[in-house]
């Protein structure tokens, strides 16, 4: 059978070739099963299955009104962030990282120590692990790369929160407390080089969460393939 349509498939190709070669080349490609120029094109230069990338980030964190009130905060503070995780097939992402956030401690404590009298200062730490889509807008640049992609993150988060003195073994820490959740994050990404991301988020907490909102500008790379 395959014998007999590889053979038709060159008979119509004798007769397009002198009616239309365009449509010959087409037919010839079917027959011999190649792909076609828009398949090719369509497809990612890199088509390695898993590639480990790494994220650097910076930001800012709101926490709601009434944990700031309770621990004694500003509600907002900058946020310090990374990330590492696998790329699957180049759309879906697992992740996990950790952020760290400077909140204005409106309740500080003081210590003398042997570099004098310290204040104490408030840095909750939030660890997280995520999984998420991102694709490409359907535009490609003069190099044949899409410069602009799509994604959406859900993940859960811990947070480990406390008023102490930095760099200070025997100075007085208060232990708090900040409930973590789940979350989603929508994000933009802006190619900078072939394996080189820049990338806008907008993260959202959710209700039984005592953190509100968050916005981070990151960088995040690629580097090689796993298999």
């Amino acid at each position: 059978m395959k014998t007999k349509g590889f053979a038709a498939a060159l008979f119509a190709v004798a007769f397009l070739r002198a009616t239309s070669p365009a449509a010959a080349g087409t037919v010839l490609r079917l027959a011999l099963g190649a792909p076609s120029a828009d398949r090719a094109a369509a497809e990612p230069a890199d088509k390695s299955a898993v590639q480990p990338f790494v994220s650097l980030g910076l930001g800012v964190t709101s926490i709601k009104s009434s944990a700031a009130a309770r621990i004694q905060t500003g509600g907002s503070g900058f946020t310090f962030g990374l990330g590492a995780g696998l790329t699957f097939f180049n759309v879906f992402d697992l992740g996990v990282g950790a952020d760290l956030i400077w909140l204005r401690d409106d309740n500080p404590f003081t210590n003398s120590t042997t570099g004098g009298d310290r204040s104490s200062s408030v840095w909750p730490l939030t660890y997280y692990a995520q999984a998420g889509l991102c694709v490409p807008v359907p535009i490609r640049n003069e190099s044949g790369h899409f410069p602009v992609w799509v994604a959406c993150y859900g993940g859960v988060f811990g947070v480990s929160v406390e008023r102490s003195i930095a760099e200070c073994i025997d100075c007085d820490v208060e232990k708090l407390s900040l409930a973590g959740g789940h979350y989603l994050r929508p994000e933009i990404r802006l190619r900078l080089e072939e394996r080189v991301f820049l990338c806008l988020g907008y993260t959202i907490y959710c209700a039984c969460s005592d953190f509100k909102n968050a916005v981070t500008l990151s960088f995040s790379g690629n580097f090689g393939a796993l298999f």
